[in-house]
């Protein structure tokens, strides 16, 4: 299946109103859909767009972030998505009389692609951020039937896309591929990459030899850690200097803790928690990795690449789609200790190979996953529908018109 990507529906050279936007997503937790989320709503405020956020479930660590950004609504939901939490999020959407509702995650795209059509909202967006692959027959059920009443389905990657097509069975000309966009600006110039190395290397107390294994990731037994884990101490055998940081929180941490002391490898990883800093510990690492399971397009490893981290991860998900093995990183099968471990030892060992996958990795970021390049297709979404479904509301006064591109 070649799933089309979103192509612009309205000229981005014309001026265009300014809109009131509505995200709604699920939770606020720490994810990669709620840091694209942040992105998002950070580029459209700073285009002069009227944007606010409605989280379902009450706050989460994300929420003090989307506050200093914007309005942060909530719809009071807790385990379950119910009639009284439709009935709110309708509620605040007639109140708002926002142009464009747009949800991300399950529950959120169910409810927003219900409370919109209640509320009269002319474009109705629904984002995928990975493969519901743990949902039951009814999950499923509820998002074909649900599909009817969105404009478009976005999915971060063509792998996501192929599986709402291919395996929930969503409308194939509905679905559209939207990949995440990096924001290049959060990282530092590549002159400064040096002296962010050596200092973060010496408060962590690594010495000059000491070979830094990074993997920045939700703990969570999706994303693979006990996989690195059974690697390292493979790679501690021939190399007693590898460390390893693992970097991020979530469900999984204590027992990925003990797994650690049970393997001997207290002294080898260092756990430590959701860190701001993580450029800099990018700069401080030799290697980054990402055994996951499951991915839709991770952030994680577009990060490690704009920083010149090397890059082994799965070939799972949207990540091959970021990855051509052996030019951008290398690329190895889910659940296998050694392929990881060879894979590893091959960019320790191989220095020519580790410097060209660096090289073109750093290029490859710059030059197709910006965040400037995610807002303009956004937008031509956002626009393209309206001059559809409500060609009125283009028409505002010119005062209300914004920068054309998604930033400025």
């Amino acid at each position: 299946m070649n799933t089309p990507s979103v192509q612009p529906l309205l000229s981005l050279s014309v001026a265009r109103p300014r809109l009131r936007i509505l995200h709604v997503i699920t939770d606020l937790e720490i994810g990669g859909a709620e840091n694209v989320l942040l992105q998002t709503v950070r580029s459209q405020k700073a285009a002069g767009h009227d944007v606010s956020v409605c989280s379902l479930r009450p706050d989460g660590p994300m929420a003090p972030a989307i506050r200093e950004v914007c309005l942060l609504l909530n719809a009071g939901m807790g385990h379950a998505l119910t009639p009284l939490v439709l009935w709110r999020l309708a509620r605040l959407m007639r109140r708002g009389r926002y142009d464009v509702a747009h949800g991300s995650l399950f529950q959120a795209n169910l409810a927003t692609r219900l409370a919109a059509r209640l509320a009269g909202i002319p474009v109705n967006i629904t984002s995928m951020h990975t493969h519901y692959s743990r949902f039951r027959w009814y999950h499923f059920l509820a998002d074909r039937w649900t599909a009817r009443w969105t404009d478009c389905i976005t999915g971060v990657s063509d792998a996501v896309c192929r599986f709402a097509v291919e395996q929930e069975g969503l409308p194939a000309a509905k679905v559209r591929t939207l990949r995440n966009g990096l924001d290049l600006s959060r990282f530092p110039a590549i002159t400064d990459y040096p002296a962010r190395r050596d200092a973060m290397r010496a408060a962590l107390g690594y010495a000059p030899a000491d070979v830094v294994i990074n993997m920045t990731a939700r703990l969570h037994e999706k994303k693979g850690h006990t996989y690195l884990f059974q690697a390292a101490e493979h790679l501690r055998v021939r190399y007693p200097q590898v460390r390893v940081l693992v970097v991020g929180d979530g469900p999984q941490r204590a027992v990925l803790e003990a797994e650690c002391r049970e393997r001997g490898l207290a002294e080898t990883v260092t756990f430590l928690g959701m860190r701001k800093d993580v450029a800099d510990l990018l700069a401080a690492s030799d290697l980054f990795v990402l055994p996951s399971l499951l991915e839709g397009l991770p952030g994680a490893v577009l990060e490690a690449m704009v920083m010149r981290c090397p890059v082994v991860a799965t070939r799972v998900g949207g990540t091959e789609e970021i990855i051509e093995d052996g030019v951008h990183g290398l690329l190895i099968p889910p659940a296998n200790v050694g392929a990881l471990a060879g894979a590893l030892e091959r960019l320790i060992t191989d220095a020519p190979l580790r410097e060209s996958v660096i090289e073109a990795g750093y290029k490859h970021v710059l030059a197709d996953f910006s965040l400037e390049r995610m807002m303009q297709e956004t937008e031509a979404l956002y626009y393209g529908y309206l001059a559809r479904k409500a060609p009125d509301r283009l028409n505002k006064p010119s005062l209300e018109t914004v920068a054309t591109g998604g930033q400025r």
